[in-house]
């Protein structure tokens, strides 16, 4: 039930002011790097400053790429066929020579999504594909690496959507700025996108028997580029004080009314919100325009993970990302993508605020997510969605026929869906910025590395010693959980849970761990218990998420929880050699060590923790 104080919070929402915001951020096309994006964010000053919050600028300096257009040509005899295309961000440029070449439609499970695999058979890779236009699916960055290295001249790709529009996008599979060791990672091969409609005539001419060639240009520019970002903070002014962490990207591609317009204009209306209402908040909250994220795959938000480490690590609370809230059609709440350890905590705030009982979304790698490394706690991803099969939807996600196009402007959001996303963002700030003792349940995070650490096990076999992981890891779990619950018993006045009424689908008696308030204000000299805590679990989350180091970023590709210990599963493919057999598990051995080192820094940090009244 929202207390009084958050009752008014929430109706000092205004769509009226919402809606104001976002006509003018839509009015600009975004790009980063562009005049349209300095525009951008000098109305975003303008409110600002006229708000009277804090903000600062700063530009970091971003490796962007920019598609500038792209031909298809296809002759067949003495026919000549000019199809729609768009190519990618970071792909191949043909200059004043097209590449011209037989097309081959190749089935791409054929090819590894996965960079290990990839690595490990890649001075095996045969040119058997020398001199061909390749025609899949759409491929994922390591998949069009594999084209390159086998000897095309460049790949055509079908998007999965029924819209004749065609989305822009991006190639590589590095996330933010490269290191050096990463720019292998880039791909020379011309690459472009087509339509499903001219997708299924091209894929009906490479199976007819008959010669089919194709010529494809390309223009892809790609620099670095020095670009703004704003940072704004609301809330208690006190660098020693733990944050709540609010993102949102401001570049887009065209005018972007609803990837990010929206998104946008609900963090200028939360922070005015918080400005003036938000007298209860305990704690800062942090609001960060992200730029990079379109044409720069995540830029921005790593930077700022880069910039600020330490703080990061420290003080930072969770992280709140904000993007394509307020689609026209989405309905749906129940997709609920947050941390194990505030799962709770969102789906209590979705159902408050629409009614809905979501579940719980698998990790999620994309989305601005650049502080899993660091091990920060996500708190919802997003929000509303497009339910699923719904007619605006594309390519079998929830994502919009209209999203990454010229399309996307102001007719394509629901003014009332955004006000509702709204709402929901600002209950989940205001509360992590005021009791975020009472959202994090530590139980439901240890149950899922361990569930995760008992299929892995399972996949693997007796190949990899899993049992001896896991007797350290539940040595550990119980020394989590009894301190936690000691900390609990001395400073539970004033708790409550959010596991009451949860779905059983959510509920687990394992996890009814109680909370409780800090037991004194946070600073540098006398940090509390709770943060101490929040550490051990950032240190959870380094495992949970990622398979590189907290300073690092893991790629831009899909991955499942423990990915570090994931690839064990590899282990049982009867086509895997014996000397790739035997790298796969040293790297796996090297993990487990990564795995075992990491619960060792947590109970130095449990074993830090002072109780007392």
């Amino acid at each position: 039930m929202l207390s009084p104080e958050e009752n008014r919070l929430l109706l000092a929402l205004h769509s009226e002011r919402i809606e104001e915001h976002l006509a003018r951020i839509a009015s600009f096309d975004r790009l980063s790097g562009s005049k349209g994006e300095e525009e951008a964010v000098r109305y975003i000053e303008e409110v600002l400053s006229k708000a009277g919050i804090r903000y600062s600028i700063d530009r970091y300096p971003m490796l962007l790429s920019n598609p500038r257009g792209a031909e298809l040509r296809v002759f067949e005899g003495k026919a000549v066929r000019h199809i729609p295309a768009k190519t990618r961000s970071f792909s191949g440029d043909t200059g004043v020579i097209p590449r011209r070449g037989p097309l081959r439609w190749i089935d791409p499970a054929s090819l590894f999504t996965d960079p290990f695999l990839f690595h490990l058979g890649e001075k095996t890779l045969e040119r058997d594909l020398e001199g061909l236009i390749v025609c899949t699916p759409v491929l994922n960055p390591i998949q069009v690496l594999q084209l390159e290295k086998r000897g095309a001249v460049a790949s055509i790709q079908v998007w999965e959507g029924k819209e004749e529009l065609i989305h822009e996008g991006i190639n590589d599979p590095v996330w933010g700025t490269p290191t050096p060791d990463q720019l292998r990672y880039y791909t020379n091969l011309p690459l472009l996108v087509i339509s499903q409609k001219q997708g299924e005539e091209l894929k009906s001419l490479c199976g007819s028997g008959r010669r089919v060639e194709g010529e494809v240009t390309t223009k892809v520019e790609a620099s670095w580029y020095r670009v703004p970002q704003v940072e704004a903070e609301v809330g208690p002014q006190d660098e020693t004080l733990p944050y709540v962490l609010l993102g949102c990207h401001l570049d887009s591609w065209y005018k972007g009314a609803t990837d990010n317009g929206t998104g946008n204009a609900l963090v200028l209306a939360i922070l005015e919100i918080l400005q003036t209402h938000g007298s209860d908040l305990r704690y800062p909250v942090k609001a960060v325009f992200w730029s990079g994220h379109s044409n720069g795959r995540y830029a921005g938000s790593a930077a700022y993970a880069r910039s600020r480490f330490l703080d990061l690590w420290n003080r930072c609370l969770g992280y709140i990302n904000i993007d394509m809230p307020g689609l026209r059609g989405a309905t749906d709440y129940t997709r609920i993508a947050s941390g194990p350890e505030l799962y709770d905590a969102a789906f209590h705030i979705v159902r408050e605020i629409t009614g809905q009982e979501g579940t719980y979304v698998k990790p999620v790698r994309g989305w601005d997510q650049s502080f899993q490394n660091i091990g920060v706690s996500p708190f919802f991803v997003w929000a509303s969605t497009l339910p699923k099969d719904h007619p605006d939807s594309t390519a079998n996600s929830f994502m919009s026929y209209w999203w990454h196009t010229e399309e996307d402007l102001l007719p394509y959001h629901d003014p009332r869906i955004l006000l509702q996303d709204g709402k929901l963002y600002t209950l989940a700030a205001f509360r992590l910025g005021t009791t975020p003792e009472k959202l994090f349940k530590p139980e439901r995070l240890l149950e899922a590395i361990e569930s995760r650490l008992l299929q892995l096990e399972g996949e693997g076999g007796t190949v990899f010693p899993f049992s001896s992981l896991l007797a350290v890891w539940r040595d550990f779990r119980i020394s989590f959980t009894n301190r936690w619950s000691q900390w609990s018993a001395l400073t539970h006045t004033d708790t409550f849970t959010y596991s009451e009424n949860v779905s059983s689908a959510a509920r687990d008696p394992a996890n009814q761990t109680e909370s409780a308030v800090l037991a004194q204000p946070e600073n540098a000299n006398h940090p509390s218990p709770f943060l101490s805590f929040l550490r051990c679990l950032k240190l959870l989350n380094r495992l949970y998420y990622t398979e590189k180091e907290g300073y690092t970023q893991d790629f831009a590709l899909e991955q499942e929880a423990l990915p570090g210990l994931s690839r064990v599963r590899y282990l049982q493919d009867p086509l895997l050699k014996e000397a790739e057999r035997e790298l796969l598990l040293h790297y796996l051995h090297q993990q487990g060590n990564r795995f075992l080192e990491t619960l060792d820094r947590a109970r130095t940090e449990l074993a830090g923790i002072q109780l007392s009244r």
